[in-house]
């Protein structure tokens, strides 16, 4: 039986060493694997305390054996399933092992670097609000849940505990970090020495006086390490060193804002390591608060609690304190403030320039009217951010007008405070001081029209303020808006003017000039002249076309104007007739070429600004030469200068210096003698154009 119990013996301790580790983890920064070492070399010589061994695993922490608890992998967080590659080393052997992991479900997670959320159907996005303490140093979320860690100096070990808090809930990482120390050492001279940590050799070293320094690692919560010395004739001796480890704060806590309305709730995420690093298995800690209440810790998984807390109800600073009687203590300050803001009330605003800086006071209330200070607001001035400070219960609101404003000459102040409280201002703006100017003039007979664009230096138009419209020659009316910024203004020709000189003028500059020249006043009297074209009919057989032109003189008569033109028309008339010669039809050949003398008298009424409507009437002289041919009787010529009058009427519209006319004429001038007998004035339609030529006046 001996024999059977000492051959088994020996090939067990044939085999080498092995790791058994579980078959999957749940990567969430919380859960550690343990792994369990089998086999391997058979202890050393004088080994007096049981080496445990060590592992490590590229990219995860690990956490020593100690106190009959085996070494453990702690898994960082991962949004995806894989495996750690991971060595076990133990008396000098090496095996290699593979840790699987897989993604853990909905939550909050973190490793030193990122924090994360995983939502439901394992969809992975960036924590919204995220909120972070760890309980060394300092932690702050970034951007896309990016995480800033700062450690204090020092090279002590730590087991740091991260407490996470987001928009949606809590969370919690662990993280062990060894630090490192300087062992001084003492022996017999020439001895060998070296130091196991947890399982980790270091040296050796040989002590030629008996002394040596040697430096270790020391992960956390490992206190004692294990010197061996072999002498110079082999003899071994192992003894246990104090690591002198400090007892540091491992407890991290946060809440969900650091600033709570009275008589509302926060949530609280507190987070607590174990000597080790790993999570904390111990009872709840402790919490309370110095004005506000804290409800119970409820336990979410190993070294992870949340809790609630509430505010009391006078506005203050209040102190939570979370206390574990062997993690430590931790307290987060709070700022109680009154009640959301409900109302805010702006002074009203003078009306300010382009490019200048606007301050408007407003204050802030809460919906029992109590003045607020301090009130974080949002201000905008046209859809740009205005900056906003405090004085008291006063916050002077600052922004600056846009150098380019608006077609509407009004921007919207906007400032708001939380999401119910909010208030506009309506600000009234001006262009700056003018700065340059156009100016154009359009001439309507005795009056014109001037345009002025008048622009600040930064080119918005002033419209019709800042500047003034002069002009020597002529009255100047009211300003009045016209498209683009512009003014327009009418001009009215003074008395006995001709023309005019327009001027804009600001700041006791003349910006831009102007001439306009008017048509010549009412009293002048006008050399005119005239041509007309149409056609008349004297009801029978003769219809022909008529030419004219005329000349002569006008002058306005108080709101009548009268004329007196002498003309000359000139006609023409050709055509065939079939009459009875001896019995029988002949055809004859007839025609008529007429010059007319008319002159006329005639008062024109003006009506629409543009148009009028004259009367004309005057004597016509007029000298005909009429023929008849035929093949009987050959050709009859005569020369008639006959007498008659004409009257006529017409509408025309002023275009500049000319009229465009349209009428009709009704005379009576009969041929009595000749071939061709009847009347030739008869009834026309015309149309003509007329225009002044000279002013007789001085």
């Amino acid at each position: 039986m001996a024999m059977i119990s000492a051959a088994l013996s020996a090939l067990l301790a044939a085999q080498p060493l092995s790791a058994s580790v579980p078959p999957a983890v749940r990567a969430d920064g919380r859960t550690t694997a343990p792994v369990v070492l089998s086999f391997g070399v058979e202890p050393e010589e004088g080994e007096k305390f049981a080496d445990q061994g060590a592992i490590a695993c590229a990219g995860a922490p690990t956490i020593p054996a100690e106190h009959g608890k085996p070494a453990r992998v702690l898994v960082p967080a991962s949004v995806s399933a894989g495996q750690l590659s991971c060595k076990a080393r133990r008396r000098g052997e090496d095996t290699n092992f593979s840790l699987h992991f897989q993604p853990p479900g909905p939550g909050l997670y973190a490793t030193l670097a990122k924090a994360f959320r995983i939502g439901a159907g394992g969809v992975v996005r960036a924590p919204a609000s995220l909120r972070a303490a760890v309980s060394a140093g300092t932690i702050a979320a970034g951007e896309g849940g990016t995480l800033r860690a700062a450690l204090p100096p020092g090279r002590s070990p730590r087991a740091l505990a991260v407490a996470l808090i987001d928009a949606e809930g809590e969370g919690a990482a662990f993280l062990p970090l060894s630090g490192r120390t300087q062992l001084h050492l003492e022996s017999k001279k020439r001895a060998l020495l070296s130091v196991r940590v947890a399982g980790t050799v270091f040296g050796p070293v040989r002590a030629p006086q008996g002394k040596a320094t040697l430096p270790v690692e020391v992960p956390p919560g490992v206190r004692e390490g294990v010197v061996r010395a072999v002498d110079r004739l082999g003899n071994v001796r192992e003894v246990l060193v104090d690591l002198q480890t400090p007892d540091l704060p491992r407890i991290a806590a946060v809440l969900s804002a650091a600033q709570v309305v009275a008589g509302e709730e926060l949530r609280l995420a507190v987070a607590v390591a174990a000597a080790d690093g790993s999570p904390a298995e111990s009872p709840a800690p402790r919490a309370s608060a110095r004005s506000g209440t804290v409800a119970k810790l409820s336990q979410n998984g190993p070294g992870f609690w949340t809790a609630r807390y509430r505010a009391a109800a006078p506005p203050g600073r209040d102190l939570v304190t979370i206390e574990d009687p062997l993690a430590g203590r931790v307290e987060l300050a709070i700022e109680v403030i009154a009640g959301p803001p409900a109302e805010i009330s702006l002074a009203p605003s003078n009306p300010a320039r382009a490019g200048e800086e606007l301050i408007l006071h407003a204050g802030v209330r809460d919906a029992a009217g109590n003045s607020l200070s301090s009130v974080p607001l949002e201000a905008s001035l046209a859809g740009e951010r205005a900056r906003v400070s405090w004085d008291g219960t006063l916050a002077a609101v600052a922004a600056r007008i846009p150098e380019r404003l608006p077609a509407e000459p009004a921007l919207e102040l906007s400032v708001r405070a939380g999401p119910s409280a909010r208030a506009t201002s309506r600000i009234e703006v001006l262009p700056g001081e003018a700065a340059s100017a156009e100016l154009r003039a359009e001439p309507d007979q005795r009056q014109g029209r001037v345009r002025a664009l008048v622009r600040d230096r930064f080119g918005n138009p002033l419209g019709t303020s800042g500047f003034t419209v002069a002009a020597q020659g002529a009255d100047v009316g009211a300003l009045r808006r016209s498209a683009g910024g512009a003014a327009e203004a009418t001009l009215d020709a003074a008395p006995r003017a001709r023309e005019a000189d327009a001027t804009i003028v600001a700041g006791g500059r003349v910006l831009a000039r102007a001439h306009v020249v008017f048509d010549p006043p009412p009293a002048d009297w006008l050399v005119v002249a005239r041509a007309r074209g149409g056609a008349m009919t004297n009801g029978g057989a003769v219809t022909a076309p008529r030419l004219g032109a005329d000349i002569g003189v006008r002058r306005w008569f108080g709101s009548i104007e009268g004329a007196v033109l002498l003309g000359l028309d000139a006609l023409w008339y050709r055509g065939d007739i079939i009459t009875q010669v001896g019995g029988v039809d002949r055809p004859i050949s007839e025609r008529l070429s007429a010059f007319s003398l008319p002159l006329l008298i005639r008062a024109r009424l003006p009506f629409a600004r543009r148009f009028a409507a004259a009367v004309e009437l005057g004597p016509v002289a007029t000298l005909a030469w009429s023929a008849a041919s035929s093949d009987v009787s050959g050709t009859e010529r005569l020369t008639n200068l006959v007498g008659g009058f004409r009257a006529g009427a017409s509408i025309d519209y002023v275009l500049g210096r000319g009229r465009i006319a349209l009428g009709a004429t009704l005379g009576r001038t009969r041929l009595t003698d000749g071939p061709l007998r009847g009347e030739i004035e008869g009834r026309s339609l015309f149309v003509g154009y007329e225009a002044w030529l000279a002013d007789l006046s001085p």
